[in-house]
């Protein structure tokens, strides 16, 4: 066999039906989720209680148990062999041998493919099937172009489904049905050629399957992956197996959504995808916790911009936060990155949603690891914050719980969806000032989990987290200026009173526990206290003589300081008559000066050319969608988006102008069910797309190559110039290399956004020019037969 097309296979083939890359909630990991009706995320994950087959309140974790996410092969001559079976259970198992979650598998009867495919691929029938699709099915399901695909059924709303019978109460939130097909001549190749490709295939459909998504960053070696031809990363960290043994492992996440290897020497290439790294265990301990997680702490701090004059301080929404850990307990060796999350994915309701954008979680961190000789280390980890950049496919496919991006139809959780700001600086944490700029990740303050205090603290210092950050301090950028002291003070001369006052803060409070609390909920509280003041003139203007006259006793402090002996002196008596009256005037006093005593303190596609999906194109149109409804089918037991495209232009086949085109998808929502495919694209009512159709006979239009196979057409809203432009990473690709070919026949194309302005994430071309640019392959490709 040719090793060329081994190794083309070989990307592509490895982490089949992972396409479309999505992350919902931040938390060191991508799992799928949305927010209901009442502002409260919800997870889209399996129920305890349909895994608990005996009801004992556990999972158990064992590879004989029969509890678990049950699943079903595909068997008969046209489904799995029992080799290939065994290798793809394997795979689950990776996620069934982490010790702090209770995710489990077992596995039912195999299931005639005839008999699931005939009956629909994608019903939602409660079965979890796991197929194979051969040249010789008579039901083709895939889109031209695609490895695998993947169908999911969860509960949005509280509801009752049929099961064996009867009506049974789920709650939402709840995963209830996953079908998954595989290209399997493409898998059985890799497999015959270089030995592995079904367990590492397991590996991240099992992921899947549990409910956690794609994560967009990695760790390879650039020297090494260039030298290699593949995407290779070294073992830096060492983690127990299943069986308990210490092994060396990656960190570059299973749930990367590529390929990649590591380099064995020889020649040797092994399949990265078969081992967890910490973010995978994070994950999955995150949304099936087994209880035992004492391993593990998180940490919670938030991002902002940075302070101008004139211009408060904001909180970031959608900035990438990453943990970067010493995983070798070598000071002198880089960090490498371990864990990371957005900013803005919260709860929201109508009092919080705007006072969470900034904030983050990262979950379950490991408190300590080992090395090589089994040597138990603090783990130390220094912390970065910098805009969201995917490699792989775009910024907003990673965010499903805000925008609903998973369904089709109405009340999908489009309100409160975070924006992924741009323009500020990459810093890196440290405790005495941040740095700018991600190349300094080593030099950052190290913070550690202190197993005596219970706390955070530097590791270079020994200064708990929360001391550092008292004083009102985000963890990245400048604190909310907007104080009621600032407030009061603002145009008058006052410097003995401010330094009196951060000197109590600093010295005092900030010295023990209870002031450390009383300086935190301060400043929590302080942007409010700060529009009261600013909406009620008089107030203000009391307190502003207030501070004057505090300004003018501390710069009188030794007359004053003298008649109060004085007076002091000549009310002894008087105070040993009237004490029980004093001791309250005394308690009202200290209450009105705590007010004072603060100051603020500064899935892999094909790698197919555009000739080959024009190629395998019956059709190719532009047009305005003009509906996008999701209904059940008539007997129950479908889901399917109709999708209705008024066609503008005809670039290749038999529709005619202003006519209509008809298609639709096996995903949408209809009231508490909903159906999703990552490998499938979206279609929202209004938008312009551009679509390379492919006809099916009976089984209607199916989009070529299917998430990689629209293309979306904006506007420019001044010159009214439209131009083509990816929506996914890997049609991004695709339209990448149109466009150098386009340039070289004298093309116009840019990197330009959907205004018109410079944006480096999505390169789109002139529409009429890339029309162009398709017909003269059409008309080649005619003239070859």
């Amino acid at each position: 066999m040719n090793r060329t097309k081994a190794r083309w296979a070989l990307g592509a083939v490895l982490c089949l039906a992972l396409v479309a890359g999505y992350v919902p909630e931040a938390g060191a990991f991508y799992p799928w989720g949305f927010f209901d009706e009442g502002g409260q995320l919800v997870y889209l994950k399996w129920d305890l209680d349909y895994m608990d087959v005996n009801g004992d309140g556990d999972v158990a974790d064992t590879a004989t148990s029969d509890e678990g996410v049950e699943l079903n092969f595909e068997g008969g001559p046209l489904g799995w062999a029992d080799s290939e079976k065994a290798k793809v259970i394997a795979g689950y198992e990776t996620w069934e041998n982490v010790p702090t979650a209770y995710i489990a598998f077992r596995y039912g009867p195999d299931i005639p493919g005839n008999v699931e495919l005939d009956m629909g691929f994608d019903n939602i029938d409660l079965i979890n099937f796991v197929a194979l699709e051969l040249p010789e099915d008579t039901t083709q399901v895939m889109p031209s172009g695609t490895y695998g695909l993947v169908l999911f059924a969860a509960t949005y709303e509280q509801t009752l489904i049929s099961i064996g019978g009867s009506q049974v109460y789920v709650d939402k939130g709840q995963m209830i049905d996953v079908d998954s097909v595989y290209w399997g001549e493409g898998t059985r190749l890799i497999e015959d050629y270089y030995g592995f490709g079904f367990q590492g295939s397991g590996a991240i459909m099992g992921g899947m399957i549990c409910g956690l998504g794609f994560s967009p960053w990695d760790n390879f070696d650039e020297a090494a992956s260039q030298a290699a031809g593949v995407n290779i990363e070294k073992r830096v960290v060492c983690l127990r197996n299943g069986a308990g043994q210490l092994v060396s492992v990656g960190v570059t996440p299973t749930m990367y959504n590529g390929f990649f290897f590591y380099d064995e020497g020889a020649g040797l290439l092994a399949d990265s995808h078969e081992d967890l790294a910490p973010d995978d265990i994070a994950g999955i301990t995150f949304l099936y916790p087994r209880g035992d997680t004492d391993a593990f702490f998180n940490l919670s701090e938030q991002a902002r911009t940075f302070t101008r004059e004139g211009y408060p301080s904001s909180q970031i929404g959608g900035a990438h936060i990453m943990a970067w850990c010493d995983t070798d307990n070598n000071p002198s060796s880089a960090r490498v990155p371990f864990i990371d999350t957005l900013t803005g994915l919260f709860e929201r309701d109508a009092t919080s949603s705007s006072n969470t954008r900034g904030n983050f979680v990262l979950r379950n961190l490991f408190k300590q690891l080992e090395d090589s000789n089994e040597i138990p280390f603090t783990a130390s980890y220094t912390f970065t914050c910098a805009e969201f950049e995917p490699v792989m496919f775009s910024q907003a496919d990673y965010d499903t719980t805000h925008g609903g991006s998973l369904i089709f139809g109405s009340d999908s959780g489009t309100e409160g969806a975070i924006s992924f700001a741009s323009l500020f600086p990459s810093q890196v944490f440290h405790e005495a000032g941040n740095l700018f700029g991600l190349d300094n990740l080593d030099q950052g303050t190290p913070l550690e989990f202190d197993l005596t205090t219970r706390k955070i603290v530097s590791s270079s210092t020994g200064k708990t987290l929360d001391t550092i950050l008292a004083a009102g301090r985000p963890m990245f950028g400048d604190a909310n200026q907007m104080c009621p002291y600032n407030v009061v003070v603002a145009g008058l001369k006052t410097t003995r009173g401010p330094n009196a006052l951060r000197y109590a803060r600093d010295s005092v409070l900030l010295n023990s526990a209870v002031g450390v609390a009383l300086m935190d909920t301060y400043y929590r509280v302080s942007p409010a206290m700060a529009q009261f003041l600013l909406r009620h003139e008089r107030l203000l203007a009391t307190a502003q003589a207030g501070a004057a006259g505090v300004e003018w006793l501390l710069g009188h402090g030794t007359a004053l300081t003298a008649g109060l002996v004085g007076l002091a002196a000549g009310l002894a008596a008087f105070r040993l008559r009237r004490k029980r009256s004093r001791a309250a005037l005394t308690a009202s006093l200290l209450v009105a000066a705590l007010c004072w005593v603060a100051a603020p303190a500064h899935a892999q596609f094909a790698f197919k050319d555009m000739e080959e999906y024009v190629a395998a194109s019956d059709d190719i149109v532009t047009g305005r969608v003009t509906a996008a409804e999701s209904h059940w089918t008539a007997d129950g037991r479908k889901i399917v988006t109709d999708v209705t495209v008024k066609v503008d232009d005809v670039v290749k086949g038999r529709f005619n102008k202003s006519g209509n085109v008809y298609f639709s998808l096996p995903t949408g929502r209809v009231g508490p069910i909903g159906r999703f495919c990552p490998q499938l694209p979206r279609f929202e009512k209004d938008e312009d797309v551009l679509l390379f159709l492919e006809d099916r006979g009976e089984h209607g239009l199916m989009i070529v190559g299917g998430l990689t196979g629209k293309y979306n057409v904006k506007t420019n809203q001044e010159t009214g110039e439209k131009s083509v432009y990816a929506g996914s990473n890997a049609a991004k690709v695709r339209l990448d290399r149109a466009a150098a070919k386009m340039a070289e026949q004298g093309a116009q194309s840019e990197q330009a956004g959907a205004d018109g302005e410079s944006d480096e994430q999505d390169r789109r071309v002139d529409l009429e020019d890339f029309k162009d640019y398709l017909r003269g392959i059409a008309a080649e490709q005619g003239k070859a037969e």
